[in-house]
């Protein structure tokens, strides 16, 4: 299941018509909202695995394409309760709606009632969730309510990879489904012997040189990543790399492992090669674009980095506006005449993104 299109307000934020394909590149100047967009479906996955609450009043309107090429769109609203437990805020969900095909299947007006459609008898049934959780956490049947349990599948297989904040000091392995920035020495373990070969290629294809990686477990249950590159007689421990080399390495086993071990349907990465030279951040760009494309696994990534968005097709590019609170984004479907005008110039794709040309041609 791909996330099409998103829009999510609350006393903060507001993304209008975030629009999605299979691979995305969201760029934008500072503090206009790439990190945002991606904290929203990291939060909106962790609310549907029941991982996180929501503690705020929201409204969220996603779609999605199933595997069945069906537009999925599901709807609904989270108010403050007022309440108080164990010193926090407990939220409602009032509102939901679903709708596969434009035919409405869930329909809940009010906290405590709702009205699902179930798939064998094509009838609707009224039933009563918790008024403090989404339906998908109270109703599950494969047959009866599939389009339910695809919104389960696609939030379990989301995972997010925050670039910028991976540091090699930090050994704690993966805490949870949805965030991944400290688990490369527990991860590489987990690899077997062809998925480590062809972590070595892809890390070489980058523009370093090692012949080897090898994990050794500590007293305490973690683990130590040796590494030994070409033409140094001693091997490194992972902690001792330079900053720049433990990111992508880091990168490459965590989409080596989910590859082979979870089946990611989403990978979010922020700060996309924040730190990397000119060779590793293009080389590294359209290695890990061609392994989502090639996997089947929708990307969307953000970054700020002239070599990445010069290496990635401008198809690829969302570009961030914010206005106030409000989000937005450009991109080849919402304005394909600016993408057009723009290729004649013959300017780079950060050009595109850090020139006037797009001011100048919405004046």
């Amino acid at each position: 299941m791909v996330l099409t299109k998103l829009s999510y307000s609350s006393n903060r934020r507001e993304l209008k018509d975030i629009e999605l394909e299979k691979l995305n590149l969201i760029v934008g100047k500072n503090a206009t909202g790439k990190s945002t967009i991606l904290a929203i479906i990291d939060a909106l996955a962790e609310f549907i695995t029941q991982k996180r609450k929501i503690e705020v009043a929201t409204s969220w309107d996603l779609e999605f394409t199933n595997n069945a090429n069906q537009n999925v769109r599901y709807k609904f609203n989270t108010t403050l309760n007022g309440d108080t437990k164990d010193f926090g805020v407990s939220s409602l969900v009032p509102y939901e709606q679903i709708f596969v095909n434009n035919e409405e299947v869930v329909k809940r007006t009010n906290a405590g009632e709702a009205q699902i459609k179930n798939n064998n008898t094509k009838g609707f049934e009224v039933i009563n969730p918790p008024e403090d959780n989404l339906i998908l956490h109270s109703v599950r049947d494969v047959n009866k309510y599939p389009y339910l349990e695809d919104l389960v599948r696609w939030a379990k297989n989301a995972y997010l990879f925050q670039f910028s904040n991976i540091t090699n000091k930090e050994q704690n392995p993966l805490q949870n489904n949805i965030i991944a920035d400290r688990v490369v020495p527990s991860l590489f373990p987990m690899l077997d012997e062809g998925n480590k070969e062809s972590l070595i290629k892809d890390f070489n294809a980058t523009g370093y040189s090692i012949s080897s990686i090898v994990a050794e477990e500590t007293y305490d249950n973690m683990f130590i990543l040796y590494i030994k590159e070409e033409g140094i007689k001693s091997k490194i421990e992972h902690y001792n790399l330079s900053q720049g080399m433990y990111r992508n390495l880091s990168l490459l086993i965590f989409i080596e492992y989910l590859i082979s071990h979870k089946k990611p349907g989403m990978i979010l990465i922020d700060d996309f090669c924040e730190g990397l030279d000119y060779e590793r951040a293009q080389k590294l760009g359209k290695l890990v674009f061609s392994k989502c494309k090639e996997a089947d696994i929708q990307l969307i990534a953000t970054s700020n980095d002239t070599f990445l968005m010069d290496s990635i097709e401008l198809d690829y590019m969302n570009i961030i506006t914010r206005t106030g609170n409000e989000i937005r984004t450009i991109n080849r479907r919402n304005h394909p005449k600016l993408f057009e005008d723009f290729e004649f110039t013959g300017l780079s794709n950060f050009d595109f993104f850090s020139s006037n040309f797009i001011k100048k041609k919405w004046a």
